[in-house]
């Protein structure tokens, strides 16, 4: 996806929207399963 983002692959820079989206959504829901989730969790777990 990286290169389709910086529009380096030839033939494809019509998608380039579209995958700075799907990269930023993936880094967005890995960030929140990893790092939101288990806080919020342990704090509203009730131990």
């Amino acid at each position: 996806m990286v290169p389709i983002a910086l529009e380096q692959a030839v033939g494809w820079e019509r998608l380039s929207p579209l995958d700075d989206v799907a990269i930023e959504g993936l880094l967005v829901g890995t960030l929140l399963t990893l790092i939101y989730v288990p806080v919020y969790a342990y704090v509203f777990d009730g131990e």
